[in-house]
């Protein structure tokens, strides 16, 4: 390989790179713990929040999904959430979050 395409290649490399940095850091979720996700749900006037019963290993838990102030907010809990009468809910077979 020469230099030339060496370099060409090296660059490319580089850009595709920044490119899936780009797209990790475009896509915020923050986990949070149940009480935190309930108090943002109070705060919200028509609240959506995607619910989603799953398993893990051989125990049960509900994952939550909602938006605030234009960030995503995850939450398991081992019970049911009591969530206010104004939510939205969707009911998802699955959540599934990309966390390190």
């Amino acid at each position: 390989m020469s230099a030339g395409a060496s370099s060409a290649a090296g660059a490319a490399a580089a850009q595709r790179a920044r490119m899936m940095k780009a797209l990790k850091a475009s896509g915020a979720i923050v986990q949070v713990e149940p009480d935190a996700l309930l108090d943002m749900v109070q705060k919200s006037e028509a609240p959506l929040v995607v619910v989603s019963k799953q398993s893990r290993w051989f125990s049960t838990y509900y994952a939550y999904l909602t938006n605030y102030k234009g960030l995503f907010f995850y939450a398991e809990s081992p019970e049911v959430l009591a969530l206010a009468d104004t939510c939205e809910i969707v009911l998802a077979e699955k959540i599934w979050i990309p966390f390190n």
